[in-house]
């Protein structure tokens, strides 16, 4: 869905996966993710031209690559908007994606030239 997508996004950009980025880059943009906003998710050092769900998703997505941790107040505002189970989701999105980023990044995979998710709205 489109904040999985902000957040599978802001992810591939500060852990710099091109492989991760290439692939939902058109995830993003089948679940109404825009270019300006694609491009905005790319803002160092942090992102604040989303909407406010999309700052907060990218806010989160910061503090668990920085400090392997969601703050509590970044919770707090999380929960405000979404289900508890929506910050578990997210926790473990990023977690995984962080793993497969290694991996892809340690073997040396290469982006597909044929994006294979080219007119999915899901990664699976």
């Amino acid at each position: 869905d489109r904040s999985r997508e902000i957040a599978t996004l802001r992810y591939a950009h500060v852990c710099k996966c091109a492989y991760i980025w290439h692939s939902h880059a058109l995830l993003a943009r089948n679940n109404g993710v825009t270019e300006k906003e694609i491009d905005t998710i790319t803002a160092d050092p942090t992102v604040t031209d989303l909407d406010a769900n999309g700052n907060l998703i990218c806010q989160a997505v910061d503090e668990l690559y920085a400090e392997r941790t969601i703050k509590e107040a970044t919770q707090n505002k999380l929960k405000s908007l979404h289900s508890e189970g929506f910050l578990a989701e997210l926790v473990v999105c990023i977690g995984l994606y962080s793993m497969v980023a290694m991996i892809i990044d340690g073997m040396g995979v290469q982006k597909e030239e044929h994006n294979p998710l080219a007119n999915a709205s899901k990664p699976v």
